[in-house]
């Protein structure tokens, strides 16, 4: 049997469990853990279960739908249930009961508009409005508005049948499943039983991260109600441990497209940028062409979602027509002057100048007397510019405005004859997806409308692809400039596998995010690309821009300030660039 390994603060919560259950020695299927410290109250409801109901039957309900899609919503709304059935049948017994379900109702409240959107992802907005629905009634509070289907399974939810046995239970959780969220594929045969109360009991023992858990998907989620602890500390078996299956490679292929690189480039990207911190990641590269299904179910929902955002940015283009038209003219008048140091005269074919020897032919055979060349007055710069966007749920509050950025960064670009290129980037099923909405040789500017955040954000990963790539296709001798245009809080899902002594591999963010970010940057000014960032976070995310950019960023909240700033920001990279 695999060994389970626990964190001090998983330990911790285990003493909980056991104090409330009586049974010391026995590991449950889930642990309420936040930044690797005990949530006491959802850890006293899991030893709960543990007291009243036979474990054996309820984990093995539980692994009955552990692999459908949506299993992590169906875990939140089951113990959304499981809390209140076992609030109604302990309380008799222990009153104090009633105080701690307030506090924790309470700070759940306090505590919900605090969140990242990262931290905020699940698949279900019906288990948003009913988990809120719920704690908002313990604690006092105004309800959410409900719709009819959500007030049926915030319904089926309170139950309060005191008299139940663990049938009963099970069997009233598989209703709440079946008529709240249409699914019914249950897996209840023997083999699942057995295997509860055997060695797979060890893999049912994942942690539970207050009442949800994260499930990697393209769609996005409004308005949800996380726990407190999304970066909490988990296990060596993680479940991207074992690499990506076939279904999350469906997913990503169904989702974005094939990847647009060869397997041989793709296998030597992976060799040299999936491995360290990065060990249990896989990366694709798509391009902006419309992804079929590939026989993959939610694929359908994805692109229905993706085409409403590609209409609300279109939109919101329309509306704003003028002021963003105006602020294209604007920062290609200021970039002309910026940039008029790296301006190249394009030459033009004439009767007299410089002969062009592969044209000389033309002369005798076609009478071309056009075969010479002299500078025109339209120029060239000799730069090539990268500008790449963080599209992780993060940033879903401002996809419209990002968008619409990042159209008048490339037609000013493009106005003054600088080739540039827009990337957007998200972390997905420990998947790192880079995708091109605008090649450098493409004028048409429609792909960048494409832009539609969701997921997670690996940033230092992402940024070693795309100055891969920026090295490979940007050609030998011109100067090369990547823009990032960010929130400068790198987080993503996928976990670090453990390092020297450590057994416990630790979530991507804060310091470790960060910190590999600022090692990929490096690398990639090393290798004689001026890099810097337009900033479009919170006030709280500066101090990590100034890390990771130092002075080289800028920051962007409007589009009329998008001239100003990038000009500027422009200006600065251009004189470190002379000294590269």
């Amino acid at each position: 049997m695999v060994e389970r390994h626990y964190s001090q603060g998983e330990k911790r919560a285990l003493n909980i469990v056991w104090d409330a259950s009586g049974k010391y020695g026995t590991y449950p299927p889930f642990l309420a853990v936040r930044r690797d410290e005990p949530v006491f109250y959802m850890n006293l409801v899991i030893g709960l279960s543990q007291k009243w109901l036979d474990t054996d039957a309820l984990n093995a309900f539980f692994l009955s739908y552990s692999g459908a899609s949506k299993a992590d919503d169906y875990d939140a709304v089951v113990w959304l249930c499981l809390e209140n059935w076992l609030y109604h049948k302990e309380f008799p017994h222990r009153p104090v009961l009633r105080s701690l379900r307030y506090e924790y109702a309470r700070e759940f409240c306090e505590n919900e508009g605090s969140l990242s959107r990262q931290q905020m992802m699940v698949n279900d907005t019906s288990v948003i409005s009913v988990t809120r629905a719920h704690w908002a009634s313990v604690a006092g509070e105004k309800s959410p508005h409900l719709s009819f289907h959500e007030k049926k399974i915030l319904t089926l939810v309170e139950y309060e049948d005191e008299k139940a046995d663990t049938l009963d239970i099970v069997e009233h959780l598989k209703i709440l499943l079946m008529e709240g969220f249409h699914f019914s594929d249950f897996r209840m045969d023997a083999d699942h039983v057995k295997a509860a109360a055997g060695p797979m009991k060890d893999f049912l023992s994942v942690l539970m991260r207050h009442e949800y858990k994260h499930v990697d998907s393209l769609l996005n989620r409004q308005d949800i109600v996380s726990g407190y602890g999304a970066g909490g500390s988990g296990s060596i078996r993680d479940k991207h441990v074992s690499g990506r299956s076939d279904a999350d490679t469906d997913y990503i292929k169904a989702c974005f497209g094939p990847c647009i690189l060869s397997d041989k480039e793709m296998k030597m990207l992976k060799n040299e940028l999936c491995k360290g911190t990065h060990e249990l990641c896989d990366l694709w590269v798509a391009g902006t062409h419309k992804p079929s299904d590939g026989g993959v179910s939610e694929a359908a929902l994805v692109d229905e979602q993706t085409k409403e955002q590609i209409d609300k940015n279109h939109d919101f283009y329309k509306k704003n027509f003028t002021l963003i038209e105006g602020a294209v003219k604007k920062l290609s008048s200021e970039l002309e002057s910026v940039l008029s140091a790296f301006m190249e005269p394009l030459p033009v074919q004439t009767k007299a100048g410089r002969l062009i020897a592969e044209k000389a032919w033309r002369m005798p055979v076609l009478d071309d007397t056009e075969i010479f060349e002299k500078p025109g007055d339209e120029v060239e710069s000799s730069l090539t510019v990268d500008l790449l966007l963080d599209a992780s749920a993060s940033r879903s509050a401002a996809q419209v405005q990002i968008a619409s950025q990042a159209y008048v960064i490339a037609k000013a670009l493009e106005g003054v004859h600088i080739r540039c290129r827009i990337m957007d980037f998200h972390s997905l099923r420990g998947y790192t997806v880079l995708q091109i909405l605008k090649s450098y040789e493409s004028n048409d500017d429609r792909g960048i409308f494409q832009y539609s955040a969701a997921g997670w954000n690996r940033d230092g990963l992402a940024i070693s692809l795309a100055g891969r790539l920026m090295e490979s296709d940007a050609g030998q001798g011109g100067h090369r400039i990547f823009l990032i245009m960010t929130d400068a809080n790198p987080s993503d899902s996928t976990k670090v596998p453990p390092e020297g002594k450590d057994v416990f591999m630790h979530g991507y963010g804060g310091e470790t995010g960060l910190s590999d970010t600022e090692q990929s940057i490096k690398k990639i000014r090393e290798n004689g690309t001026v890099c810097g960032a337009i900033f479009t976070g919170p006030d709280l995310y500066v101090k990590n821009a100034k890390r990771l950019y130092g002075e080289n960023f800028v920051r962007v909240k409007r589009v009329e300030d998008l001239a100003g700033g990038v000009s500027e920001l422009m200006q600065q990279l251009l004189v470190k660039e002379q000294h590269v």
